[in-house]
């Protein structure tokens, strides 16, 4: 199952990321919203960029995820390496390929960091779970 649910967002990453023009409408225009949302709260920091890198953290945080649960045990944390490769492939090709899309380095960072908070998810879910199947297990 996470095999088809990694297959089928990596097909929306690559939608989201490789579309000529820079982002969709309705996705610059939430992040408006939410960057103003959050500057009314009194997070003056709040700012379109702000928001925008926070948005391709949590792009990220699900492929990490899907990824860590595809690797066995020590190799999950490979996942990270695979998140970052596939984001530098993704800003390279907005370089060299799609003119209306900016290429940048705090995109990877952003994308990175999300990769690794979703691969953090993963370990601790599948050693939570294997504690608890090991308090339940009558023999251990």
């Amino acid at each position: 199952m996470a095999a088809v649910l990694a297959i089928g967002y990596a097909v929306l990453v690559l939608v989201l990321t490789l579309r000529p023009g820079r982002t969709d409408p309705g996705v610059d225009d939430t992040l408006q919203v939410i960057a103003a949302r959050l500057r009314d709260a009194g997070l003056a920091w709040a700012d379109y960029a702000a928001v925008e890198w926070a948005a391709n953290v949590v792009l990220f945080v699900p492929a990490g995820l899907l990824l860590a649960l595809l690797l066995p045990g020590r190799a999950r944390w490979w996942a990270v390496v695979l998140g970052t490769a596939a984001s530098v492939a993704i800003e390279t090709a907005q370089a060299v390929f799609l003119p209306g899309r900016v290429a940048s380095v705090a995109d990877v960072a952003a994308n990175t960091l999300g990769t690794t908070i979703g691969v953090a998810i993963a370990a601790f879910a599948v050693g939570l779970l294997a504690r608890r199947r090991s308090a339940l297990d009558p023999v251990g």
